[in-house]
This record gives structure tokens, C-alpha cells and sequence, in this order.
């Protein structure tokens, strides 16, 4: 639940940058980011100290990943809307 909360922090600031640059290319970092550290948690097994900082990392980086992807899209629906509005 953390992984989705504490990222939202960020929302503000991911909203600014992407209402000035376009909501496509935060899209694509985003689901590159998410991808790859979806992928990588296969690697993350055993019981020391290193995996659990390992799991904690790809768990922060799912979060801020799926942050981005959801306030990117957002402001893509709000832009497309108001066009058709």
C-alpha cells in the first residue's frame, strides 16, 4: 500500500512537468521504468540483507513508476477532453 501512497507525493510536480512537455514521453519512461523493475524482481530471493534492500528499491521504483503513468495519463485525458469540450 506504501508503494502507491508515498509515491503520490510527487503527483504535483509530475503534473506540472507533464502539462508543459506532453504526456507522451513520461508515459513511455514510465512503463520502461516499471517494465524493467517488474522483470528484475525475479532476481530478488533469499532472506539477507541485500535482498530485502534490493525488494524495497524495485518496490519504491514500481511505485514512482506507476505514479508517473497515472498523472501522465490523466493530463492526457484532461488535454484530449478539453479539446473536444
Amino acid at each position: 500500500m506504501l508503494a502507491l501512497t508515498l509515491p503520490a507525493a510527487v503527483n504535483p510536480v509530475i503534473g506540472k512537468l507533464t502539462a508543459r512537455q506532453g504526456p507522451r514521453w513520461w508515459s513511455v519512461g514510465g512503463f520502461a521504468v516499471c517494465g524493467a523493475a517488474l522483470v528484475s524482481f525475479g532476481r530478488v530471493t533469499g532472506h539477507s540483507d541485500t535482498s530485502h534492500t534490493f525488494f524495497v528499491v524495485h518496490l519504491a521504483a514500481v511505485g514512482v513508476a506507476l505514479a508517473v503513468l497515472v498523472n501522465s495519463n490523466q493530463v492526457a485525458i484532461s488535454v484530449a477532453s478539453q479539446k473536444y469540450g
